[in-house]
């Protein structure tokens, strides 16, 4: 049999609570819901089983299986209600207890959450499962200590559990605790050493603890793994610089540029390694490449916006200096044309606008985006008139 069948008996059996459920016209097939979750049709499931819900509202092996199908076909409220029947019958009873805690972290509803984890550990002190999932609610809630605690205790109850030592791990080295997070983690990688979890929090501690040699090896494994943790390399990046080995930087950063992962900081630090390899002008570029994901694009908006408040309250210089810290910044020609504007309509200067409408002019370079079209044909026809009259005054 396979593995996947023996999960979803173990889940139709988990339901019953223990209770001996007869074939019968309110007990649903278990070979037709077999099927149903073999294939993931869990809402074609739902729609089965609420002909036995409904036939018999108070069954609570119906309800558990009905609110298992809702939950994992994302009804989370028609989940929710489900199981609230059950735990008005019976609070102690643990599957309702549990999917209650899990439809409301979902929803986040952390503190009621941590209401159904918490009545968990009462009903089942020695279950290491629910101190994990109480201490990633505190962590939710940004409740550090506590869930730094609920960590140890589940830890206590299985250290073998990855997720919970690296969690854990994670915690300490938040305190600078740093002997006990590598303790468990040298420990729990001995019996696992492909666990990329893992690997990555010993990545971090040694990166706090400026031990950059222990991250190279580290990383090797993760690339041998097909596993990208972006801050994990990121580290090893800033290691191999620090110890001023440029170029495995400069590597490092285009393996993650490669796979997708150009974020600022990756490009900041292959910019400063190229820069101490002399490599002046791809240092440059790449600072660009940084500035340009760094500046947001709208803000040229809010920029004129700015400026023509000042024009309504005729402060002019100021709403000049909107315009020239957007171009500066951004190099939009549409600036300069707000500039002419505001010369030529409000300040009924026509020399000044004549030069920022022929600036514009030279900018766009006779090449106008769709968008521009009415304006550069507006422009020209500006500028002819303004010429005009330059030449009758003269």
């Amino acid at each position: 049999m396979q593995m996947k069948q023996l999960f979803i008996i173990a889940i139709l059996g988990a339901f019953s609570t223990g209770i001996s459920v007869a074939q019968s016209p309110s007990a649903p097939d278990k070979s037709v819901l077999m099927q149903y979750f073999e294939s993931q049709e869990y809402a074609q499931a739902a729609s089965y089983l609420q002909l036995f819900v409904q036939a018999d509202s108070e069954n609570i092996h119906n309800l558990s299986l009905l609110g298992y199908t809702y939950y994992m076909s994302n009804q989370l409220a028609n989940a929710e209600e489900c199981y609230l029947k059950i735990w008005n019958q019976d609070s102690s009873n643990i599957v309702a207890c549990n999917y209650l805690g899990k439809i409301n972290l979902k929803k986040q509803n952390n503190p009621l959450a941590l209401h159904y984890f918490c009545r968990l550990i009462d009903l089942k002190p020695d279950v290491a499962a629910y101190y994990k999932e109480a201490a990633f609610t505190w962590n939710q809630m940004s409740n550090f200590p506590a869930a730094g605690y609920y960590y140890q205790l589940s830890y206590f109850i299985n250290p073998n559990d990855p997720q919970v030592t690296a969690s854990l791990a994670d915690y300490w080295l938040g305190q600078k605790i740093y002997n006990r997070a590598d303790s468990i983690l040298d420990a729990a990688l001995q019996r696992d050493s492909l666990d990329a979890g893992l690997i990555e929090e010993k990545i971090k501690s040694a990166y706090q603890q400026n031990k950059y040699p222990v991250i190279f090896p580290l990383i090797e494994r993760l690339k041998r793994m097909n596993t990208i943790d972006l801050n994990s390399y990121l580290y090893g990046a800033i290691g191999y610089f620090y110890l001023k080995q440029y170029q495995p930087c400069v590597d490092l950063c285009d393996y993650l540029i490669v796979h997708h992962y150009q974020t600022r900081p990756v490009l900041f630090t292959e910019a400063i390694a190229f820069k101490e390899q002399k490599r002046y002008s791809e240092s440059l570029a790449t600072l660009d490449e940084c500035i340009g994901m760094a500046l947001d694009k709208q803000a040229t908006e809010y920029f004129d916006a700015k400026a023509s408040i000042y024009t309504i309250l005729k402060q002019y210089d100021k709403a000049f200096h909107q315009y020239d810290t957007a171009y500066y910044i951004f190099h939009n020609p549409s600036q300069i044309y707000s500039k002419a504007l505001l010369y030529d309509i409000q300040l009924k200067k026509p020399l000044m606008a004549l030069k920022y409408y022929r600036r514009y002019l030279h900018r766009i370079d006779g090449k106008p985006t769709p968008l521009e079209d009415p304006i550069w044909d507006y422009v020209n026809a500006r500028v002819k008139q303004l010429e005009d009259w330059e030449k009758k005054r003269k």
